[in-house]
């Protein structure tokens, strides 16, 4: 083509003038780009040193959010930088760093992620009286156990959360815990020796599922001590202490094999039962004889009754016969009559029906006496009936029977003197007595029909016969006349509970619970229930009893399930698993408190300072009925060398706990609080209390803020988790959830019947609170961890410097290429900057390449990212792997870039822990019998590697969960391990187990480590357990200098106004910007050059053989042709839109005056061979030799322009033009 080679631009300059923006909105030239607010871009010329570029914008809260960093290598060059469509360039701040934090190979990592197969992204195995009950007529010699003994006035209390506990209550007024034996499991069956200072627990074994008899001694009063333990042969289910000796019946289990004709070999699973002799005649030197075994050919035994006597045991062994479709009882009479010999089985009976409990046999004058139920299957059909039956002993043979209550069930059965009590319900509820009197021959005498049933019948005198039982859903207490047994009735009924209400209590399945107090007139009804009006109750009820009449008295209260309670002269002495009460009741109708002594509480989170343990109790309400969940949480101070000792417990009004942060001299206290009302909206309000701890004995509230925000009642995912505290680098305190559990939510509270109920999710949420003033603390700001319509919270959250990081995944499925399909996983990384703490800004989601696991700050302060995911396959031998790819990856803020990836062979299911750089993964397998767990450790080395660091092997050790806290690695598998992690490359760390009381399986962040030498389990409703690692562990070492984040200030704002506007899709200006791309750079040392042709092609929008318009032609008539606006890269098809070469006189600091000019150019145009500066002083001759003129700067050196200076100053009154010349040609090179 040829062209013009001297299209020209000449301006004439006698005076200075200000060099005024080129190229804006304020001067019109580039109003059709910034009218349109869509398809904006900005040119930059790029220094040497200039690593970042960042374009944040404008909230519509007046926050600046990061929507745009550009990662570069700090070349020179020019930078296109695409603007958000729809916001203002008041609203865009443009700012260059010269510091990045990672190096620039980093960001050339990935940043838009495949997604996984969903299944490699589920969450991991996120993995219970009064005086002792009677015996069989009378023998005081046979005892049974209870979860309660007294001995003068001591307490002996097995209480299911905290084992055994002594208590002293010689003074009902002022009762006191002497001392506490922590028991490994739980049980309710203990007895006290008759002679020595010795208790027995019965309880379970769990290293080998066995049950087990620990013989604890109370020789000191404030110590109790293990003096011995005897196993027994399976689980334990009954046992009688009779006179020294103490009889265990415990369920055994084992496998049989046998071989048919054919040589095929069966194997069975097979039970019975086993009952074993503990002689404690000397305590000191027990003696255990070989169990007795009771088993059958035909039937596996599955329970047991037990009945004593002093001289037999009867045990009746439950079992199901397949071939007559019933259940069925063998009552087995083993001979105790001779303590000195071996247990021994005198004799067996099948009996008609099952045997339902220790009620229904006696034996007496060598008469056996069996009531059971029949269940019977008749084709196809249930029938149920009632059997008494008589055996004789002296022959062995079976006496006389009564089948009768056709349709009915045994509820409950008393044998006193000549006379045998029956109550069954279903149709008409009736009382049955049969006579005895000549016991190989029964005789039905009567039959009483009743409203409800009875569960436990108590004989008072001869004339009378008190039961406990239900009707219409509440607790009935009666009193029936039995003076005439062919004519009995309903003497007197009262009830327990509500009137519109419901009630229940232990006694109706436990005897021992019923306190029965004839010498005193009293019967003390443990119950609970609930009430319409004043919804749960639990207490004790008082029932006087009178001349053949029952009295309701007063009740009192129990926080919790009332277990027992005892009358001890004009007081009540009460207990339940929490604590004990005790009350004047002087006055029967008024009971009033004298004491409570708390027993246990529960403990969610635990902190130790200096010598005192901070135990929180949650105080929750998960279900939550009309009104609020818990209004208090609770603070339990004790000593740390005794968590059972409570010094003060400290209410702390404001919600549940949901989480705790020691700092300084204060415990900073998460509060929440779910306001239920219908019709509204839920409300929740998240508290920040502040407890002083100065005083370590007197904690006491300083200040409190809360802030509300409410739930939409829908169903839906939502979350459930407790808040971690974090320090933010100003000091802030930051509340963030623990971790994202999610859980489903549902209101009921718009149904018509009954109250309302709803599971509400807690709002995932991170509040900022300004902890300042701890008299006045202020939560400045809340964010919502929103995850998104169909998207799922996933992986952890955690704080690196003053950004909050938390991951979602979307589940979805995409069609293959075969039609099938397939469930994938696409994940995402939720950022939240408290850079200023009362406006924290929210970043848009960032993708991944799987779940976000961990972050930690670089040695430059950049912020490192780890994501795992499973991935499924069959290899050649097609044979299944899950293998677990652990990555890194830089996030800066907007884009996560993959840096490497690492794969962890058949661990997808493994646990996982971070700290630092440092990442542990365990799993554990099974073979041989022998369990192994294997941890495998890997740090991430800030040069850009994963290092294998060591891998260790623990034989019979478990793992479901990991965590480093002080150097120490915490491995949750049921049983607690910490293993020395000062040193992660030790081939063999320092370790210690610890098997809790009760199985641990919560996380294991919970667990508070005082100086690497205790150990601080919350075990909730068990309480508080203490581990003493016993100077394992050196104290803590020294962490060394740690990384913090880069100054805020290393950003220089760029004045936005002075970067040229341009389109961002086509190339009028550098090279159009793909849809996905954000920017571009342009290197023009890479030899980057757009000619002519190919830049009309685009400015025209040409179709491939159009005309290219010419070079000199001006095409939009603004006076400026396209050759010029290809060189200045403006708009040849745009009047308005145009650069001209901008004179000025510059003058210097000695007066001397100088023409200079600038001009816009066109990175992408070889603008530094084909725009060549002119100089005239006539406007005929012009001068092109270089030494004419310098390269003149840009007062704002990012301007992408060219400059130039005369060398030599203007006279005065000299004229001196100058101009630009531009030619079409492509440099030869």
């Amino acid at each position: 083509m040829n062209s013009p080679s001297l299209p020209v631009l000449v301006a004439l300059v006698l005076a200075a003038t200000f060099l005024a923006p080129p190229l804006r909105a304020e001067d019109d030239t580039f109003q059709p780009i910034e009218a349109q607010m869509t398809n904006r871009a900005v040119v930059m010329k790029l220094t040497g040193g200039v690593r970042r570029v960042r374009l944040r914008v404008r909230t519509e809260e007046g926050d600046w959010k990061t929507v745009t960093i550009a990662h570069l290598e700090g070349s020179e060059g020019f930078l296109k930088l695409r603007l958000p469509d729809d916001v203002a360039e008041a609203d865009c701040e443009v700012s260059i760093s010269k510091h990045d934090l990672f190096p620039y190979s980093v960001y050339q990592g990935i940043t838009n992620f495949d997604p996984t197969d969903s299944d490699g992204n589920q969450a991991g195995p996120e993995r219970f009286a009064a005086v002792d009950a009677a015996s069989p007529e009378g023998e005081e010699v046979v005892e049974e156990s209870d979860i309660w003994k007294w001995r003068n006035e001591t307490l002996y209390f097995f209480n299911q959360y905290k084992g055994l506990q002594a208590i002293d209550v010689s003074d009902p007024a002022a009762p006191r815990r002497l001392a506490t034996y922590p028991v490994d499991g739980y049980g309710e069956q203990m007895y006290i020796h008759p002679q020595a200072n010795l208790v027995m627990l019965l309880n379970y074994d769990r290293n080998t599922g066995d049950g087990k008899v620990d013989l604890v001694a109370h020789d000191s009063p404030t110590e109790l001590t293990l003096r011995d333990t005897f196993r027994v042969p399976g689980a334990i289910l009954e046992s009688r202490l009779i006179g020294n000796i103490l009889y265990v019946v415990s369920r055994n289990s084992w496998r049989v094999e046998t071989t048919d004709q054919n040589g095929v070999v069966h194997v069975l699973n097979r039970s019975g039962l086993a009952i074993t002799k503990i002689d404690l005649n000397d305590p000191e030197n027990p003696i255990v004889d070989y169990p007795l075994s009771l088993g059958s050919e035909l039937y596996s035994y599955w329970g047991a009754q037990v009945q004593a006597t002093s001289e037999a045991l009867l045990i009746s062994t439950n079992a199901y016969d397949q071939v007559r479709g019933q259940s069925i009882s063998t009552v087995h009479v083993v001979d105790i009559s001779n303590p000195n010999q071996l247990l021994q089985v005198s004799h067996r009976f099948q009996v008609a029906g099952e045997v339902r409990n220790k009620f229904n046999m006696r034996l007496k004058d060598d008469v056996l006496t069996v009531v059971s139920q029949i269940w019977r299957n008749v084709n196809g059909t249930r029938r149920i009936s009632a059997s008494v039956e008589t055996f004789d002993l002296a022959t062995g043979r079976r006496g006389g029977s009564l089948t009768f209550a056709n349709n009915e069930t045994i509820t409950a059965a008393r044998f006193s003197g000549n006379l045998l009590y029956v109550v069954t319900f279903l149709r008409i509820d009736p009382l049955f007595v049969i006579d005895l009197s000549r016991p190989l021959s029964p005789r039905m005498v009567s039959e009483l029909e009743i409203p409800g049933f009875s569960t436990y019948l108590q004989p008072y005198g001869e004339d009378a016969l008190l039961s406990i039982g239900v009707e219409d859903s509440k607790i009935a207490v009666s009193w029936f006349d039995v003076s005439d047994p062919s004519n009995t009735f309903l003497a007197s009924r009262v009830y327990i509970g509500a009137e519109d209400g419901w009630s229940w209590t232990e006694a109706n399945w436990d005897e021992k619970a019923f306190g029965y107090y004839p010498a005193d007139d009293l019967l003390l009804v443990p119950y609970q229930g609930s009430d319409p009006q004043k919804g749960w109750q639990s207490g004790v009820q008082l029932v006087e009893l009178g001349d053949r009449e029952l009295t309701k008295r007063g009740s009192f209260e129990h926080q919790f399930q009332a277990r027992r309670a005892k009358v001890l002269d004009d007081a009540v002495v009460s207990i339940s698993g929490r604590a004990l009460r005790s009350l004047d009741i002087s006055d029967r109708d008024n009971p009033k408190l004298l004491a409570e002594l708390m027993l246990a509480w529960p403990v969610d989170s635990v902190c130790r300072k200096d010598d005192r343990l901070y135990q929180l109790e949650r105080g929750d309400n998960s279900w939550q009925w009309w009104g609020s969940s818990a209004d208090s949480s609770y603070l339990h101070l004790s000593p740390a060398d005794d968590a059972e000792e409570l010094i003060t417990t400290l209410e702390l009004p404001g919600g549940e706990l949901s989480g705790a942060f020691l700092h300084g001299d204060c415990l900073f206290v998460a509060q929440t609080q779910s306001l239920i009302a219908k019709g509204e909206p839920t409300r929740v309000i998240f508290t920040t209390t502040v407890v002083d701890l100065g005083d370590p004995d007197r904690p006491i509230i300083v200040g409190s803020h809360g802030h509300t925000s409410e739930i939409e009642d829908q169903f839906g995912w939502g979350f459930r988790a407790d808040y971690t505290g974090a320090l933010l680098p100003d000091g802030t305190l930051l509340w963030h959830p623990s971790e994202l559990s999610s859980a489903w939510g549902f209101p009921l509270r718009d149904i018509d019947w009954g109250p309302g109920l709803w599971a509400p999710p807690t709002p995932g949420r991170a509040y900022s609170v300004d902890i300042s003033d701890k008299t006045n603390p202020q939560i400045l700001a809340s964010v919502g961890l929103e995850t998104g319509e169909e998207t799922w919270s996933e992986g952890a959250v955690k704080v690196v410097g003053s950004t909050l990081y938390y991951g979602t995944q979307k589940s979805e499925t995409i069609e293959e290429r075969d039609g099938t399909s397939r469930w994938i996983a696409r994940h995402w990384l939720g950022h939240v900057d408290f850079s200023d703490p009362a406006k924290p800004v929210e970043g848009d989601p960032a993708e991944l390449p799987g779940t976000f696991e961990h972050g930690v700050l670089t040695p430059a302060g950049g912020h490192l990212l780890f994501s795992t995911h499973g991935e499924s396959y069959r290899d050649q031998d097609d044979n299944w792997h899950r293998d677990l790819r652990i990555q890194t990856l830089a996030f800066d803020g907007v884009n996560a870039f993959l840096i490497a990836e690492v794969t962890a062979p058949d661990w997808a299911w493994g646990a996982k822990a971070f700290e630092g750089a440092t990442m542990v993964l365990g799993d554990d397998s099974y073979a041989d019998d022998l369990r192994t767990a294997q941890i495998d450790v890997y740090r991430w080395d800030f040069d850009g590697a994963f290092l294998d660091v060591q891998k260790w092997e623990f034989p019979d050790l478990r793992v479901y969960d990991l965590h480093i806290e002080d150097d120490l690695l915490i491995v949750v598998g049921g049983d607690l391990t910490f293993i020395d992690f000062a040193d992660p490359s030790d081939p063999t760390p320092t370790f210690v187990t610890f098997r809790p009381r009760n199985y641990y399986w919560h996380r294991p962040g919970e667990i508070e480590i005082h100086e690497r030498s205790f150990a601080y389990v919350p075990q909730n409703i068990y309480g508080v357990e203490v581990l003493d690692f016993g100077g394992a562990f050196d104290p803590n070492p020294d962490p060394g200098p740690q990384p913090s984040e880069r100054p805020g200030d290393e950003w220089d704002k760029v004045p936005l106004e002075w970067l040229p506007l341009t389109y961002a899709d086509n190339s009028l200006m550098l090279a159009a910007l793909p849809p996905t791309a954000d920017w571009s750079i342009c290197i023009p040392e890479e030899g980057f050059c757009m000619s002519y042709e190919d830049w009309a092609r685009q400015a025209f929008q040409l179709d491939e053989g159009d005309p290219i318009p010419d070079f000199s032609a001006d095409d939009d008539r603004d006076g400026r042709d396209n050759g010029w606006e290809y060189f200045t890269g403006t708009d040849p098809q745009e009047a308005r839109h145009y650069a001209d070469f901008e004179i000025q006189l510059v003058t210097d600091k000695d007066g001397e005056h100088y023409l200079s000019g600038h001009v816009l150019v066109n990175p992408s145009a070889p603008v530094l061979s084909n725009m060549i500066p002119e100089l005239s002083h006539d406007l005929i001759e012009w001068q092109s030799d270089p030494r004419l003129f310098e390269v003149a700067a840009h007062p704002f050196e990012l301007w992408p322009g060219l400059g130039w200076r005369m060398v030599s100053p203007v006279r005065d009154h000299e004229e001196a033009f100058l101009r630009v010349k531009v030619s079409p040609a492509l440099p030869e090179n």
